[in-house]
């Protein structure tokens, strides 16, 4: 190792520094919109809202289908069927 190199400090300002430029380069080349959405996705409250809002959608949505409403009622049908074979067959 070189002597000089060895008495050599890291400047603790020089990691901040290129963590800010490597932000403002990040932004530039995202575009404003960009840095925008981006600014968005960080707040934690926004994301849990609105992915608590599109799941809830989803949820009424598949709950309210046809082919859900289907499928309950054949599943209904079939609880009924076996319960009145193991009734039918179980001594009194």
């Amino acid at each position: 190792m070189h002597p000089d190199k060895a008495t050599m400090r890291p400047n603790p300002l020089l990691a901040l520094g290129e963590q800010w430029l490597a932000a403002w380069r990040l932004g530039a080349a995202l575009s404003w919109a960009g840095v925008a959405s981006l600014a968005q996705l960080s707040d934690a409250r926004s994301a849990r809202t609105a992915w608590s809002r599109q799941l809830s959608g989803m949820v009424d949505r598949t709950l309210r289908s046809p082919e859900f409403l289907r499928l309950m009622a054949c599943q209904m049908r079939a609880m009924a069927n076996v319960a009145q074979f193991t009734s039918a067959s179980r001594p009194r």
